[in-house]
């Protein structure tokens, strides 16, 4: 959606503004909560926020297994003056308009209201198809997998983690198609358990920064990797090993039946048996890393 952010500092974590023809929309998700929320101003609201839908309907299907409600707020005299109103299953009032039923009874008022004032009053038809917004602008959450003694107290004063990040930039900053997660990002007294699970269970890509210090970490080969490899196996995301240092990972089955990065057993640490420069060695991450993102992103990733 990003052809409609016009103010970059209005576009954060969990949330973001739009605005298209001189109509706002405001879409943020709750923190712990499956949810998104979206609120609609201006003089084109139906036009916009069917936008909004349609892109968030084909992100959806790339994710077989997720189920996805689509929630109506309701338009009666009590409920379009709350901030918090009633709400219908868009799918349950599609049914009951098919079932030739003309209204439907608001839980908070009792009232009966037309479901196809609810129905019209959100959505409508775009014309021009081209305004539609390919998912290939929706970012790509991306959990970052790493021992600390390979990043932030790194005994050979090289923080790989920092380095991995530094190389995506490109993809992460200027071309918004990652948006990484590390417990770097982690915020003093939160419960850090819950959030990496959290982080790990909504994310498109885990990013593995393998070495021995990383193959060692209980909490990351039975925790992290655990849920990461089970929800790839379900089909709900992708795991890509960096091979940061020499080890024995090709040993390990549930790590090496998947590509790696660098190709052909290279590593980031000895870059120099293949690459000229270390700077070069992240390059290839880099490119690798590219193709599986947009591939993953148009759908071409197997």
């Amino acid at each position: 959606m990003h052809p409609y952010i016009k103010d970059q500092t209005l576009s954060w974590r969990s949330g973001v503004v739009l605005e298209r023809q001189g109509t706002k929309a405001l879409i943020t998700e709750t923190y712990g909560i499956p949810e998104i929320v979206i609120k609609v101003k201006g003089v084109e609201t139906k036009e916009l926020i069917t936008l909004i839908a349609e892109s968030f309907d084909s992100m959806y299907k790339r994710f077989e297994n997720l189920k996805v409600k689509k929630l109506i707020p309701c338009n009666c005299k009590t409920c379009r003056n709350l901030d918090d109103p009633s709400y219908y299953e868009y799918m349950r009032l599609i049914k009951r308009k098919e079932d030739k039923k003309v209204t439907i009874e608001c839980d908070l008022s009792y009232e009966n209201v037309e479901i196809t004032s609810l129905l019209d009053g959100v959505f409508t038809i775009v014309k021009d198809e081209s305004e539609f917004v390919s998912h290939r602008k929706v970012a790509l959450k991306a959990f970052i997998s790493y021992s600390k003694f390979d990043g932030e107290e790194s005994k050979d004063a090289v923080n790989y983690l920092e380095d991995f990040k530094s190389a995506l930039n490109p993809l992460i900053e200027h071309n918004k198609l990652i948006e990484t997660f590390d417990d770097t990002l982690l915020i003093a007294g939160e419960d850090w358990d819950n959030r990496i699970r959290e982080e790990l269970q909504s994310a498109d890509i885990v990013f593995i920064l393998v070495s021995n210090n990383l193959l060692r970490t209980k909490y990351i080969t039975k925790t992290e990797l655990k849920i990461a490899f089970d929800r790839e196996a379900e089909g709900k995301c992708i795991t890509v090993p960096i091979i940061i240092k020499d080890c024995g990972w090709e040993d390990i089955s549930w790590l090496a039946k998947n590509n790696a990065v660098p190709r052909k057993g290279n590593t980031i640490s000895s870059w120099q048996v293949k690459f000229k420069s270390k700077d070069q060695a992240w390059k290839h991450v880099y490119d690798e890393i590219k193709k599986i993102t947009e591939g993953f992103l148009s759908k071409e990733f197997v």
